[in-house]
């Protein structure tokens, strides 16, 4: 449990890698040990201090050479979190403990109104680094774990991470867990128009005046798309993988929301994948939506890993690749989160239209 209480205590550390701390050295080369071990530890100041640009700044260095590390690595993830807002761990808990009664009652609704602010462009920023931080906690992989190819992700040259949760540090998914509450509320915000007093939605997920369907259609479904739908999965599949080390102040409510969201959104990107009407089963028809995959080919694995493992790579979406259709299932499969958040009566996110 040491760790444990290094990510939800003191200052605005977000995560303490043991051994940081000690005296620092007197040169910050990447090929020293010593110049490794000052840089790490500047950065810990930085970002007890949340300064986080400064521990980015610091840290670029040695993520941008062949030395950088998993400690390397959860720092910068950390520290592009704390860009994005999450500086405190124990804040994030408390939140969530706080708001336990809507989460299990208004989930989307509810992430709204906990990170809701007036200002879009701030909160753009804020989940443009989400995103980021994202990317580098996918690249802590536990000591031992060999990532299979298909599971395989390039972050950057000397970074590379996995799309399986499970090959990743039980840090790491933990921060993750929480970073994608605080994504999906974010962009809601921005991509929903919210009442800034009941929080309800005023327009459809990324709907437009020129695109009233906004997301629910799989061409207009982009990289803050993808995002957002590989947020939700990342949520979902985060609290039973880092169960061991969630709080105990939350882990009914997160239990509650992976046992009530899991099959769910695994059936929406499945149905959508497909193009079907899936009123019967989950109150939501994905027909006429342009989308013809087989059945189970935007599934994932169970309940607890919903929908096609590609969805945790928002670059999926960033251009349409014509040598493939793995893009087109991605947005296919993120359509039909987006259009079961939009249109399920009982467990969507309400609105009109």
């Amino acid at each position: 449990m040491g760790l444990l209480n290094g990510i939800l205590t003191g200052g605005c550390r977000l995560l303490l890698v043991a051994g940081l701390l000690a005296a620092c050295a007197p040169d910050e080369s990447v090929d020293t040990a010593a110049g490794r071990d000052s840089i790490k530890t500047r950065a810990v100041a930085a970002l007890n201090d949340a300064d986080c640009d400064e521990a980015l700044t610091v840290l670029e260095p040695l993520i941008e050479s062949s030395e950088s590390d998993n400690e390397a690595r959860e720092l910068y993830a950390s520290a592009h979190a704390c860009k994005a807002g999450m500086t405190n761990m124990v804040e994030t808990a408390l939140l969530i403990s706080g708001n336990a009664g809507g989460l299990t009652t208004a989930l989307w609704q509810t992430l709204t109104e906990i990170y809701y602010d007036t200002d879009s462009e701030e909160l753009a920023r804020k989940y443009t680094s989400a995103f980021s931080a994202q990317d580098y906690f996918l690249s802590v992989i536990r000591t031992g774990v060999t990532v299979a190819v298909e599971n395989q992700l390039d972050i950057d040259e000397w970074n590379p991470g996995s799309l399986q949760i499970s090959d990743r540090s039980a840090s790491s998914r933990l921060a993750q867990l929480f970073l994608s509450m605080q994504t999906l509320g974010q962009i809601q915000v921005v991509k929903g128009d919210p009442d800034p007093e009941t929080f309800e939605r005023r327009r459809r997920l990324g709907a437009t005046s020129s695109t009233g369907i906004g997301w629910d259609d799989p061409l207009q479904i982009d990289e803050t798309a993808c995002g957002w739908a590989g947020a939700a999965v990342t949520m979902v599949e985060g609290i039973d993988e880092a169960s061991d080390i969630t709080p105990d102040s939350v882990a009914p409510t997160l239990a509650f929301i992976a046992d009530t969201y899991g099959d769910l959104l695994d059936d929406a990107c499945n149905a959508s994948c497909q193009g079907l009407d899936a009123t019967l089963s989950i109150g939501v028809d994905f027909s006429g939506n342009g989308c013809a995959f087989a059945d189970g080919e935007c599934r994932g694995p169970d309940a607890r890993h919903p929908c096609l493992m590609a969805l945790r790579n928002r670059n999926f979406c960033a251009e349409d690749n014509p040598d493939t259709t793995d893009d087109d299932r991605v947005r296919c499969a993120a359509a039909g989160i987006a259009r079961f958040v939009n249109r399920s009566a009982l467990l969507g996110w309400t609105g009109t239209p």
